[in-house]
């Protein structure tokens, strides 16, 4: 990616080589607005985004061996690529990419460090929960393009129903990429009165809560064979 900017204005030109189209694609960013408004990209693009990104990637896989998580300059520049928006909803600038296409490009991207692949895998498919909220409640979590998500369904979390919102704790295991998330989500299931709520079948109620990254302890627990860089280890909320 080249930036062309100048100052005075109020849009930023990011161009991408797009070989195969003959053409530079031209994504706006609207500096008026935080980090901007990235435009849609097709699968096309976002494959030349991480052909250009992939020799960097391989130079760096040692540092994400030995780190045990992924590096957050190699996150951020992912993010700058637009590949952690593969399949959020286009109203809140995502892709919303096929679920074949957006297989393909993490497959690209695994083939080239398979921790790289698993986090983009985890951060494009945390956004999906974008498509199903209120529109400001969306906008206000998946609306900074730049912004990386990601969280763990599973309901390991204890939400207390305080009848316009919960309070919530619990410990997560498997945040796989969560330390360079802005924010994250937490499956938990629901408290109500001192009890435990059920669905009409009987079965625990539960609902995956989002929360800012700030409001999270991170825990040093990802000590693994494989997928080292991944960073997969527990986070805590706690009120």
């Amino acid at each position: 990616f080249v930036s062309d900017t100048e100052e005075g204005f109020d849009w930023q030109l990011l161009f991408c080589d797009n070989s195969n189209a003959g053409h530079r694609e031209m994504i706006l960013l609207d500096k008026q607005r935080p980090y901007g408004a990235m435009r849609s990209m097709d699968e096309t693009t976002l494959s030349n985004a991480v052909d250009a990104l992939a020799d960097g990637l391989r130079s760096r896989s040692g540092d994400l061996e030995e780190g045990r998580c992924l590096p957050a300059d190699i996150a951020g520049a992912l993010a700058e690529a637009g590949l952690f928006n593969l399949v959020k909803p286009a109203e809140l600038g995502g892709h919303e990419l096929p679920p074949a296409a957006m297989m393909r490009i993490v497959a690209q991207l695994s083939a080239i460090n398979a921790s790289v692949g698993w986090c983009v895998m985890i951060g494009t498919t945390s956004t999906l929960a974008g498509a199903y909220l209120d529109p400001d409640t969306a906008k206000e979590i998946y609306g900074n393009p730049l912004d990386i998500h990601g969280g763990v369904f599973a309901p390991m979390g204890k939400a207390v129903d305080q009848g316009d919102h919960y309070l919530l704790n619990g410990t997560w295991q498997w945040g796989s990429g969560s330390a360079n998330c802005t924010w994250l989500g937490g499956g938990a299931m629901i408290i109500k009165d001192g009890e435990l709520q059920r669905a009409e079948n009987g079965a625990p109620m539960h609902r995956m809560l989002f929360f800012p990254a700030d409001a999270v302890t991170f825990h040093d627990t990802w000590h693994v064979a494989g997928l080292k860089g991944t960073g997969s280890g527990d986070f805590s909320v706690e009120i």
